[in-house]
């Protein structure tokens, strides 16, 4: 998308935005800061660069509070239940031998050299 095509969309969903509280909280206060507030972005450039960067500090906030929870939910009712599960019902019994194998020998450089 390019710049301005950007910075139009972002107008528009401030527009959006101010529709939807119009509808919610009826006040005629929000038409008529949406009326001087749209057209003046429109004819404005830095007044449209910062209603984009207004969008863009939000959405990054929005971004670092929503990702931990969301991942953390997902942690903690799916993926630890289905780990609790698995135990609970996989047990295996203890091994008591290793796999870890005493060298009884001294360790010089050949010995890195050709390890098998």
């Amino acid at each position: 998308m390019t710049r301005k095509r950007t910075l139009n969309r972002d107008v528009l969903i401030s527009g959006l935005g101010l529709g939807i509280l119009y509808y919610f909280f009826f006040r005629t206060e929000i038409l008529v800061l949406g009326g001087i507030y749209l057209p003046l972005c429109f004819f404005w450039e830095k007044l449209k660069v910062g209603n984009h960067q207004f969008w863009m500090q939000l959405t990054r906030i929005i971004q670092s509070v929503t990702s931990p929870m969301l991942f953390g939910a997902i942690f903690v009712f799916a993926l630890l239940p289905i780990g609790l599960l698995f135990r609970l019902f996989n047990k295996k019994e203890r091994q008591e031998g290793s796999t870890f194998k005493d060298i009884d020998q001294t360790i010089d450089a050949s010995f890195f050299e050709v390890p098998w």
